[in-house]
């Protein structure tokens, strides 16, 4: 029974400590920002989504009014308009020193 009352006394000492410790306090108000900053970023990737679909949408009655209006524009081949998208990409992402590969649709490095 000694051993488990000092070593509850232990915990208790310990807990005690840790509650004044000005760190713990520094962690937590971090850990607290971070939770806040993720959150944050979670939202602001949901409109960002959301908004995509709906552009999709918007691009997809645009489609198909084109095909009516004009069954023969090259805008209605899926490849011309994905590779217009990935210059695009590339074109965009440039300037901010990143190396786009067009044929592969993706990043594959950043300028240093």
């Amino acid at each position: 029974m000694a051993g488990d009352l000092l070593g509850g006394m232990a915990i208790n000492n310990f807990w005690n400590n840790k509650q004044g410790d000005p760190n713990l306090a520094a962690w937590k108000a971090h850990a607290a920002d971070l939770e806040s900053r993720l959150q944050a970023a979670e939202e602001k990737q949901l409109f960002r989504d959301v908004a995509r679909e709906a552009t999709d949408m918007v691009l997809d009655m645009a489609l198909k009014a084109l095909a009516a209006a004009n069954p023969a524009s090259p805008l209605l081949d899926k490849n011309t308009r994905e590779l217009m998208r990935r210059r695009h990409i590339a074109s965009a992402l440039a300037p901010k020193g990143y190396q786009f590969d067009i044929e592969r649709g993706e990043v594959i490095g950043k300028n240093r």
